[in-house]
Formats: C-alpha cells, sequence, structure tokens
C-alpha cells in the first residue's frame, strides 16, 4: 500500500511479502530509506486472504495487517496524501496481486485499535 502519497518521489510504502513479512519504506524527494525492515508476523495469513489496512489520524500513521497494527510512524515526515495499491516483486522475481476489493474511509477514530 501507498500512504501519504504526495507525487512520485514522496511517499510511504507499507509492503508485505508470501514469507509472512512486513516492511515500511518512506521515499523523500526522490530518496528511500527503510523506516522498517523486513519483519516477520504472525499477523499475515499464507495462503490466505489478508486484510491491509493505512489508519492515519494526521498525527500517527499506523499500518495493519488483518486487524493488528504492526507498525506505526508516530511523527511522520510527510503531510497528508493520496493512498493507493502497488504490486511488485523483490530482485527480478515475478509478482502478482490479487484484490479482492479496496476501500477508503473517513471514520470516526476507533481509539482501541489506534493505541495499538
Amino acid at each position: 500500500m501507498i500512504a501519504r502519497y504526495r507525487n512520485r518521489d514522496n511517499f510511504y510504502l507499507f509492503a508485505v511479502d508470501n514469507n509472512g513479512q512486513y516492511k515500511v519504506e518512506l521515499a523523500e524527494r526522490g530518496a528511500w530509506r527503510t523506516v522498517q525492515p523486513w519483519t516477520e508476523t504472525a499477523a499475515l495469513s499464507e495462503g490466505r486472504r489478508n486484510v491491509l489496512a493505512t489508519l492515519d489520524d494526521g498525527g500517527r500513521l499506523r499500518f495493519a495487517i488483518n486487524s493488528v497494527v504492526v507498525y506505526t510512524v508516530a511523527d511522520p515526515r510527510l503531510p497528508g496524501g493520496d493512498v493507493g495499491l502497488v504490486v511488485g516483486a523483490r530482485s527480478r522475481g515475478r509478482a502478482q496481486g490479487l484484490f479482492d476489493w479496496a476501500a477508503i474511509y473517513e471514520i470516526p477514530i476507533d481509539r482501541e485499535l489506534m493505541e495499538g
């Protein structure tokens, strides 16, 4: 997922793989910085559907998998922006992304989830 997208040089990337890992990267002024390196998580279901979410309350940016917040950017460097979906592969591998649905909601903040 892409969050706080301003342009092709400024956004956050929340990526997952088929090995039960996620990472968070920041593209800022065209330079890439790893915010959270590839990290294993039990929140990802291998071979099953996974629901990814970005929760942005304006002050903190949270990334969740299957309703579990796996990483929080406490003080995002980028201002608010657009969101999007992207599919890619490591190295020269092949990738396939299947999206059943995508939705963007402006919802009241669930304090319990946001504090997770």
